[in-house]
């Protein structure tokens, strides 16, 4: 079975990598089949108690499908942007994610995808002096 979440402890260490600064975390989902979808409805509702002071702004929900150039398929992307790496770090550490959302989501999934992404000038990133206004963060 594919991991679908990190441990505690995964999240803790990371807490030292990751740069101050907003996070955005990328998820891509692929439901089970027989419920999977409705389970990680249930998923999402469970969270809202531990998000409730996490500074969680939803950015981005949408139906995902098949990735053109390997083929895998995916049933879902979500983009949640957090004030920072420890705001997302208290959520999913928080006891009542651990306990009452994490079932959901492993009865849910059948694969997921769960990235910390952080802005970048892609104008600066490779020395774009000329970079058009819509490359920049």
């Amino acid at each position: 079975m594919p991991k679908l979440s990190p441990t505690v402890a995964e999240i803790e260490a990371m807490r030292s990598e990751v740069p101050p600064g907003p996070v955005v975390m990328v998820n891509l989902v692929k439901f089970k089949p027989g419920g999977g979808k409705k389970a990680y409805g249930q998923y999402i509702k469970a969270t809202m108690p531990a998000a409730q002071h996490a500074g969680i702004e939803l950015i981005y929900a949408g139906v995902a499908g098949k990735d053109v150039a390997a083929g895998e398929e995916w049933d879902m992307v979500l983009l949640a942007r957090y004030p920072n790496f420890d705001a997302f770090a208290d959520f999913v550490t928080h006891p009542i994610y651990q306990n009452e959302a994490i079932p959901f989501r492993t009865i849910g999934l059948e694969k997921a995808l769960f990235m910390v992404s952080q802005p970048v000038d892609l104008g600066a990133e490779f020395d774009m002096n000329d970079a058009p206004e819509w490359l920049k963060s």
